[in-house]
């Protein structure tokens, strides 16, 4: 059975640095509308899971994602980079057909 979504071991490094700086929260995954594209990645800090949300471990880091984006982020790939102009998660995602030009939003 293939897995939900992948964790990179940079992202789940940077995952459990902001975990410990959230005790007694989850963070959650989800997709939003938003932008030209449509939709765009959100991830926040929650107090608890939702219903129906799924957990997801992979190397060490855990994130709740949220029921009505599963079938979005199936497949994906959530990574860590840091370069001399930023630091930020990146999402490889099958799913997507297309991005805006400011790499933003996305749409499936």
């Amino acid at each position: 059975m293939a897995s939900i979504l992948n964790i990179t071991p940079a992202a789940a490094e940077r995952i459990s640095e902001l975990a410990a700086a959230n005790v007694g929260q989850q963070l959650r995954l989800s997709v939003v509308k938003s932008g030209c594209s449509g939709n765009k990645y959100d991830m926040k800090f929650v107090e608890q899971s939702g219903p129906a949300d799924e957990k997801v471990s992979d190397n060490g880091a855990d994130i709740l994602v949220d029921p009505q984006s599963l079938f979005v982020v199936f497949g994906m790939t959530i990574d860590w980079k840091e370069d001399r102009f930023g630091r930020q998660f990146t999402f490889e995602n099958p799913q997507e057909a297309g991005r805006c030009g400011c790499g933003e939003s996305f749409h499936v």
